[in-house]
């Protein structure tokens, strides 16, 4: 048989006033379980990076003439803060190249050790909502997060909601771990996505493993991983020899420009 903490609690009031101290117990017992029974708040998380994306871009080095394997190369220009998001821009020029943008924490790109504003160590949760274009030859990423503390062409690099506008439904969660130009320990996986529509795209990261959720739903786990990482986020074209075009460029009959907005990017400890 079960006993509400009303019917203890009216049972401790009906005891004879020839014991006080008894009814007091009994009183003290119940109020003491019924604080008990209420739920535990969960805690409140601890941010170690957070943009809105309401201000300017002062927490990120914006890129510019950033190269890597022929994709095109980045323009300041097309980074820029619209209505509460961050957009990256892709465009074609007028001798008919391309330009992209790529934003991050930390200056890629540039020599050793990288300008870093912001970079968190292990473990922590990376989370951004994206609306990605559907473009054939974009390349984009709610989050490329690459070892800050490691020297040179080495150390893990997370691709937390990687999509090649080509497949615009598939969202690739691939982690490498590189030493020089070798992939040394290659982990893919992808989730299916509704294109045109926001996504949120998370990643936890611990030396144990490293989880990928899409949308609140986890959808792939890889290895652990050390050290502290900061993050870029870029939206470009790639040369169709490339993976990341997936064999198609933009349609000649598309001028652009064409748009990955971000709404947030949040980071917490773990």
């Amino acid at each position: 048989m079960s006993v509400t903490l009303d019917q203890l609690a009216a049972d401790a009031q009906a005891i004879s006033t020839k014991s006080p101290a008894i009814r007091q117990y009994a009183l003290d017992l119940v109020e003491y379980l019924r604080e008990q029974a209420q739920p535990i708040p969960a805690p409140t998380p601890t941010h170690l990076f957070q943009d809105e994306f309401m201000g300017d871009l002062a927490q990120w080095i914006n890129l510019d003439g950033i190269s890597w394997g022929g994709v095109s190369p980045s323009k300041a220009s097309n980074a820029y803060i619209d209505n509460g998001n961050l957009v990256l821009r892709a465009t074609r020029n007028a001798d008919g190249s391309y330009s992209g943008a790529i934003v991050g924490t930390f200056q890629w790109g540039t020599g050793w050790p990288p300008k870093t504003l912001h970079s968190w160590p292990v473990p922590f949760r990376y989370e951004t909502r994206i609306l990605y274009n559907s473009t054939p030859g974009t390349w984009q990423t709610g989050g490329w997060l690459s070892n800050v503390d490691v020297q040179g062409s080495a150390g893990t690099e997370i691709d937390c909601g990687e999509l090649r506008g080509t497949y615009p439904t598939v969202l690739g969660l691939n982690q490498h771990l590189w030493s020089g130009s070798t992939d040394t320990r290659p982990e893919g996986a992808h989730a299916t996505i509704t294109a045109g529509q926001w996504h949120t795209v998370a990643v936890e990261a611990r030396t144990t493993g490293t989880t990928y959720f899409v949308d609140g739903v986890q959808v792939a786990a890889h290895s652990g991983v050390s050290g502290s990482f900061g993050v870029l986020l870029h939206n470009a074209i790639a040369p169709t020899s490339s993976w990341g075009s997936g064999g198609q460029n933009p349609a000649a009959t598309d001028p652009g420009p064409w748009y990955t907005r971000i709404d947030y990017v949040r980071v917490t400890a773990l």
